[in-house]
C-alpha cells in the first residue's frame, strides 16, 4: 500500500494558515475532477471483483410451473383433460484455471485498480496545490491592492500640492496635470486588481466545488507556505509521485494481460455437474363411462460432465492477441520510463526555482526599500524647490514598480514551494503521518 503523503491529511506540514486548510479540506470533499476520479476508482474496484469472481464455481438454481386443461367433445359430450407439472434443476459448474487465464485477468485487474488509486491521488495532489496556488494569488492581489490604495494616497497629496503651486504659469499647469495622469494611473490599476481578485475568487470557488462567491482569507502571501526545504533531497521521493506510480501500476498490469493472452493458447477444461426433479400429478378421465386413472409420477436425475477443448486453427487471432498485448506492455514500459524521467526533471526543475526564488524575494524586497528611500529624497527636494516635479514622479514610478515586484517576488517563491510539494509527490518528509498538527 502507497504511504500517505501530505496530499492526503498532514498540510499542516506545509499549510500554517487555518483559512487554507479548510478551503484545501472543502475542495478535497466536494471538487467534482476528485469526485470523478473516485468514481473511477469504485468501478476499477467492481471490475476486481467481478475477475475474482470468475474463477469460482458457478451454481445456479431453476424452476417451472405448467398448468393447462384440454377439452374434448364427442358424440355431444365435452370431457375435459386437465394437466399440471412441476419441474426443478441445480446446475454447477468450474472452469479450473489450470493455465492462470483467470489469475492473470484478476491480477490485471488488481494492478488497473492499484493505478486508479494513483490517479485519484494525482488529483487530489494537484487540487491541493491548485487551491494553495489559487488562494496565495489571491492574497497578492489584496496585496497588490493595499500597495496602489498607499500610493493613491501619496499621489492624492501630490495633486493638492500641484494645485496650490498652480498659479497659471506652464512649468506649474505641466506639474499638476501630471499629477493628474500620475492619480489616474493608480485609480485604474486598482480597478484591474479589484476585477482580479473577483475572478480569482470565482476561480477558486470553483475549485471548491460550490457556486462562485467570497472566499475569506488571511495573512500575507506566502508566509503559509514557506516551510523550509531541505538540503539533499533524495532522487528516491520522486517514486511517491502518483504518476509514477500510476505508470508502474499501468505496466503491471499490461504484463498480467500479456499472460492472460498466453493462456488461451492452451486448453479449456470445464466441469458440469445437474440436479433435475420433476413431478406430474396424477389424473382421472372418463369417457362413456369408463373412468381411467394415471398414477402421479415423480421423477429425479443427476448428471456430470467434464469437457476439454483446444483451439487448433483460429486464423492467428490468438498469436496476433498475443503479439497485441506483448506490444502494450513495451509501450506501458517506454510510458514508465518517460514519467519517471519527467518526475526527475520537474523536480529538479522546482528545486532549482525553490533556491532562486529566495535570491530573488531577497533582491526585490532590497529594491522596495532603496525605492521608498529614493521617493523620500525626491520629494524633500521638491518640497525644498530644488528638483523639478518631474523627478518626484520618476521616483513614484520607480516605487510603485518595486513594491508590487516585492509581491510578486514573495508569490513566486510561494508557487516554487507549492510546486516541490507536487513535484515530490506531497512534500519531501519521508514519514508524514509521523507528526501531529500543532498545538
Amino acid at each position: 500500500m502507497p504511504e500517505t503523503t501530505a496530499a492526503d491529511t498532514p498540510w499542516w506540514r506545509i499549510y500554517r494558515d487555518t483559512t487554507l486548510e479548510r478551503l484545501v479540506r472543502t475542495a478535497l470533499a466536494q471538487n467534482t475532477d476528485l469526485g470523478a476520479a473516485l468514481e473511477r476508482v469504485t468501478e476499477a474496484r467492481a471490475l476486481l471483483a467481478a475477475a475474482e469472481g470468475a474463477r469460482l464455481p458457478t451454481l445456479m438454481v431453476g424452476g417451472s410451473y405448467t398448468r393447462g386443461e384440454a377439452r374434448v367433445r364427442q358424440e355431444g359430450e365435452s370431457t375435459t383433460y386437465p394437466s399440471a407439472y412441476y419441474s426443478a434443476q441445480l446446475a454447477a459448474g468450474w472452469e479450473p484455471d489450470v493455465f492462470g487465464t483467470q489469475r492473470s485477468y484478476a491480477r490485471s485487474a488488481a494492478a488497473s485498480l492499484q493505478a486508479s488509486e494513483e490517479q485519484r491521488r494525482g488529483v487530489a495532489l494537484l487540487l491541493v496545490a491548485s487551491v494553495a496556488s489559487a488562494y496565495v494569488d489571491l492574497q497578492a492581489t489584496d496585496q497588490e491592492l493595499q500597495v496602489v490604495n498607499r500610493a493613491l494616497e501619496a499621489r492624492r497629496g501630490y495633486l493638492d500640492t500641484t494645485k496650490r503651486r498652480f498659479d497659471g504659469t506652464p512649468a506649474a499647469e505641466l506639474d499638476h496635470r501630471q499629477a493628474q495622469a500620475l492619480y489616474e494611473a493608480a485609480r485604474e490599476t486598482a480597478i484591474d486588481l479589484r476585477e482580479a481578485a473577483a475572478d480569482a475568487e470565482n476561480a477558486l470557488s470553483t475549485l471548491l466545488g460550490r457556486a462562485p462567491g467570497a472566499i475569506p482569507r488571511t495573512g500575507s502571501p506566502g508566509d503559509q507556505l514557506l516551510a523550509a526545504v531541505p538540503a539533499g533531497l533524495p532522487a528516491s521521493l520522486v517514486t511517491r509521485r502518483p504518476d509514477v506510480r500510476a505508470a508502474e501500476r499501468a505496466l503491471a498490469a499490461a504484463g498480467a494481460d500479456v499472460g492472460a493472452a498466453r493462456a488461451q493458447l492452451f486448453p479449456h477444461l470445464n466441469l458440469t455437474a445437474e440436479l433435475q426433479w420433476s413431478r406430474t400429478p396424477g389424473t382421472t378421465t372418463t369417457i362413456q363411462g369408463f373412468t381411467m386413472a394415471a398414477p402421479t409420477t415423480t421423477e429425479t436425475g443427476w448428471n456430470v460432465a467434464a469437457s476439454i477443448s483446444q483451439p487448433l486453427f483460429m486464423g492467428g487471432r490468438l498469436l496476433a492477441d498475443v503479439r497485441a498485448a506483448e506490444s502494450r506492455r513495451r509501450q506501458a514500459l517506454i510510458a514508465y520510463e518517460g514519467t519517471v524521467l519527467s518526475a526527475l526533471q520537474d523536480a529538479e526543475n522546482q528545486l532549482a526555482a525553490t533556491r532562486f526564488a529566495g535570491e530573488r524575494r531577497t533582491s526585490a524586497d532590497s529594491q522596495a526599500v532603496y525605492a521608498a528611500a529614493a521617493l523620500r529624497a525626491a520629494e524633500d527636494r521638491y518640497a525644498a524647490g530644488t528638483s523639478p516635479f518631474l523627478e518626484v514622479l520618476d521616483a513614484q514610478r520607480t516605487q510603485l514598480s518595486a513594491a508590487m515586484g516585492a509581491v510578486v517576488a514573495r508569490v513566486r517563491q510561494a508557487d516554487a514551494v507549492i510546486g516541490l510539494y507536487k513535484a515530490l509527490g506531497g512534500g519531501w518528509q519521508e514519514d508524514s503521518t509521523a507528526a501531529g498538527p500543532p498545538r
